[in-house]
């Protein structure tokens, strides 16, 4: 991956070589990652959500936001998904841009953090937020939670108590996690167990 980072935000491409150095192709990071993240949450949510689910809510506006709100507003489980933003406008803008696509299902934008999960089945964060942006006990037992925008060790979307209520907690890479996962590394640092292969020391 090659990064160019400008006042703190980052733009990356990825370069692929055959066996003998040829270069093959270049993909760019951002549209990489809008396609790749959304599936995999989407893999999370057939396996793990309820299967009776059906309020989705995505905390965020940018453009991971929009692509999860498009994988979910895909879903025939849900009836709606509830957008909510720092900022009010840009969450109203997403709604927008997805009801122009014609999605079967509604689209609806909440007042506050709190109220876009209440009840909700799936909750998906995208922020670049350094500290919660929802209260744990805004958040039902049952739902399932994504949590995408904490890539970044000072990133924090998530109530660190969130984790002690937690049945599972899943990363994909339990050696990147320590360093990378924001929300799993103030988990940690509060105290709170979040579960662990025995052999990874760290999270011990």
């Amino acid at each position: 991956k090659l990064y160019a980072t400008v006042d703190g935000r980052f733009t990356f491409h990825v370069v692929l070589f055959d066996l003998a150095g040829q270069l093959l192709c270049t993909m760019g990071g951002a549209a990489l990652t809008e396609v790749r993240t959304p599936a995999l949450s989407a893999v999370a949510i057939d396996r793990w959500a309820s299967p009776s689910r059906r309020i989705a809510a995505v905390l965020g506006t940018g453009r991971e936001a929009l692509a999860h709100v498009r994988m979910l507003a895909a879903d025939a489980r849900l009836d709606e998904v509830r957008v909510w933003g720092r900022r009010g406008a840009a969450a109203a803008a997403l709604a927008r841009t997805v009801a122009a696509d014609g999605v079967p299902i509604a689209v609806t934008v909440a007042a506050h953090s709190a109220d876009a999960v209440d009840g909700a089945d799936v909750v998906v964060t995208t922020t670049s937020a350094n500290e919660p942006i929802v209260a744990a006990e805004a958040i039902a037992d049952t739902a399932l939670v994504c949590a995408v925008g904490a890539t970044k060790p000072q990133r924090c979307e998530l109530d660190p108590s969130l984790f002690t209520r937690a049945s599972a907690v899943i990363t994909d890479s339990l050696a990147g996690a320590p360093h990378e996962c924001g929300d799993l590394i103030h988990a940690v640092a509060a105290g709170h167990t979040v579960g662990a292969d025995p052999d990874e020391e760290e999270w011990e």
